[in-house]
């Protein structure tokens, strides 16, 4: 469920310390685990994520990519 977080939330950078608490893990078996089972890492996944509603956004709107890039999470 820690992927579907990351996946809902894109829009905010969570950090691995907060994932690992609401996971009831350590970081380093976090960032293990989720490798191990997704074969990417936490900020990866995050990216995929932006990236795919990014790809969304600029396929069904008019909306500059600047613009784009901001609302899915991007600071610059």
């Amino acid at each position: 469920w820690i992927k579907e977080m990351i996946e809902r939330d894109y829009k905010k950078h969570i950090s691995i310390p907060h994932l690992a608490r609401q996971a009831g893990l350590n970081e380093y078996k976090l960032k293990n685990g989720f490798r191990h089972i997704y074969k990417m890492g936490l900020f990866d996944c995050l990216l995929m994520a932006r990236m795919k509603k990014a790809k969304e956004l600029l396929l069904q709107t008019d909306e500059p990519a600047k613009k784009i890039a901001t609302d899915v999470g991007y600071r610059r």
